[in-house]
């Protein structure tokens, strides 16, 4: 049987905690978090993009996922019909995408740029090369 992602519920604020242990034990995971600018310097630079929620890649044959709920840290596996939810594999590929995308944009905005400032689009053929402040005018 070939490894498939699965949804792994943690106990309240304890993702990093839980991912730690995935971690510790040798299992495949996905923990999806955001950059954030806080307003606290001690608070969280990262926090979960799906809040309660990791994912675990792994082959039912050679690990049992009732194990997964006895992890620290662990609530449950997703289930639907008390059947484990399995995440295609695209659908983790996209998310790590749209996470990328979005921590990219965050710094992006860190680097000093504001609502307002002139920037120049690269891509997109229909608007390649043009100043948005141009399109306004």
């Amino acid at each position: 049987m070939t490894p498939s992602w699965y949804v792994l519920h943690s106990k309240p604020n304890r993702e990093d905690f839980l991912y730690a242990q995935l971690l510790y034990r040798d299992l495949k995971a996905y923990f999806p978090r955001l950059h954030v600018n806080p307003v606290n310097p001690r608070a969280r630079k990262m926090k979960p993009f799906f809040p309660g929620y990791l994912f675990v890649n792994l082959d039912r044959k050679g690990y049992s996922l009732s194990r997964l709920s006895y992890i620290p840290g662990a609530n449950r596996v997703v289930s639907f019909d008390h059947k484990p939810a399995v995440v295609p594999d695209e659908v983790i590929t996209s998310i790590q995408k749209n996470v990328e995308h979005i921590n990219k944009a965050d710094q992006a905005q860190s680097m000093g740029l504001k609502h307002g400032d002139p920037v120049i689009i690269q891509g997109g053929a229909p608007l390649r090369g043009i100043m948005p402040s141009s399109i306004l005018h």
